[in-house]
């Protein structure tokens, strides 16, 4: 082998070598670059899981809000219910308790005029009982006088019959005569 030769078969492999490096740096490159693709690939896997489930967790939320908002919108038909039927109830509460009022006064009315009725007819028994006493006093009486005044004889009959006839309606004493019971106004 010649210089020529070695000089050329240098050059073949310089050439060679750099050939080979500039292949290994281009593989390198694309494998650098298939690494960075697939790191990119991943990130971009993991943002879109995460925008996923975030869209999911926005849906979730916005699904909440719908839902607390017919909530608090039926809270408020059952509340202005329930205030109307409070404000109804109250009516119904206050109409009752008067009734209840009108009807223990009607109560007391009728246990007072029961009371007084009673009183009454108490009271005019008596006075009759009263009554019918001094009229038998007051005949025994006469009829005591008429005998000493006879002399222990009984007074003729014209002489009784005058005297019943002389006999007043009315109580001695100026007492009214009996009165007659008449209906009472109760309600």
């Amino acid at each position: 082998m010649t210089d020529k030769d070695s000089t050329a078969g240098d050059r073949r492999n310089s050439r060679l070598d750099r050939r080979r490096e500039k292949a290994r740096s281009a593989k390198a490159a694309a494998d650098a670059s298939r690494q960075r693709v697939g790191d990119l690939d991943e990130r971009i896997a993991d943002t879109t899981a995460r925008a996923q489930q975030h869209e999911a967790a926005l849906q979730q939320a916005l699904d909440e809000v719908t839902r607390h908002k017919k909530a608090l919108k039926a809270s408020a038909k059952q509340h202005e219910r329930l205030r109307s039927a409070r404000r109804k109830a109250q009516a119904a509460a206050e109409n009752a308790n008067r009734k209840r009022q009108t009807a223990e006064e009607r109560y007391d009315e009728a246990v007072l005029a029961e009371m007084v009725r009673r009183e009454k007819s108490r009271d005019l028994a008596a006075h009759d009982d009263r009554v019918a006493h001094d009229q038998e006093t007051h005949h025994e009486q006469a009829t005591q006088a008429d005998q000493s005044t006879h002399g222990g004889e009984a007074p003729p009959d014209d002489q009784a019959s005058t005297d019943q006839e002389t006999q007043p309606d009315q109580a001695p004493d100026g007492a009214d005569a009996p009165v007659t019971q008449g209906s009472d106004n109760r309600g």
